[in-house]
């Protein structure tokens, strides 16, 4: 997954403004589900270099790795309200605790290949912008805590993004994926993986998140039965049909 956690850091120009990062992380180990290739594509889910042929719903420019999803899975996500792209950008970013509640979403770790992504999404992600339609009470990377001033800081960096990206998309006519740095005059957010300006998307782009600078939350690897008779993690998505 990627590793640049979001201190909701905006700077533009020489000015610097900072939410604060999270504090301590959960004092829970987050739990990695071991699964092979074989079984990830079971559960719905193939990216490139598995070997295996690939499930026909591609994310393409909305996801990384090559990713691609089974029709049974995304007949799942569109009944919550979730687009293939919007699907594919919250597969593709690193949340790996829901950040409205601070519980841990099944996190597939494919060993033969390095390879990490969630099994569900809270539904503030079936638009794509989850950083704008989640109250981020918990760091979507650690499950640390954020206290009141946070939230509301981070809250009025993302308005502010918002107003800057929807004016570059509108004003370069942009379309596809692009990064932070393209809105230019020295801006940078390392909430954001990358953008991607969609007329699939409701409100016109969506966005994968960045991980955690630093080191990863500490973690243990669970097999699937182990993670599902635990009780502080999502359901998998396939577990709520």
């Amino acid at each position: 997954m990627p590793s640049s956690f979001p201190k909701l850091a905006l700077l533009i120009g020489a000015v610097a403004y900072l939410a604060g990062p999270a504090r301590a992380g959960t004092d829970v180990a987050l739990n990695r589900i071991l699964l092979t290739a074989a079984e990830l594509r079971g559960a719905g889910i193939t990216f490139d270099g598995n070997g295996l042929d690939s499930w026909p719903n591609e994310c393409g420019d909305a996801g990384n790795n090559g990713l691609a999803v089974s029709n049974d899975m995304l007949r799942h996500f569109e009944a919550r309200g979730f687009t293939l792209v919007s699907l594919c950008l919250g597969l593709s970013g690193a949340t790996v605790f829901d950040p409205e509640t601070g519980k841990q979403l099944p996190v597939a770790h494919v060993t033969d290949a390095e390879f990490e992504v969630v099994l569900n999404l809270p539904d503030c992600y079936r638009n794509g912008k989850p950083n704008h339609d989640c109250e981020f009470r918990y760091s979507h990377w650690e499950g640390a805590k954020f206290d009141p001033e946070e939230v509301k800081n981070s809250a009025g960096v993302s308005a502010e993004t918002d107003t800057m990206v929807r004016s570059y998309i509108k004003t370069r006519r942009v379309t596809g994926r692009f990064d932070i740095e393209a809105l230019g005059h020295g801006v940078f957010d390392s909430t954001y993986s990358y953008f991607l300006a969609t007329r699939a998307l409701p409100r016109g782009y969506g966005y994968a998140l960045h991980g955690g600078e630093g080191e990863d939350p500490a973690s243990e690897t669970v097999d699937l039965a182990t993670y599902r008779n635990k009780p502080s993690g999502w359901s998998i998505w396939f577990d709520e049909d």
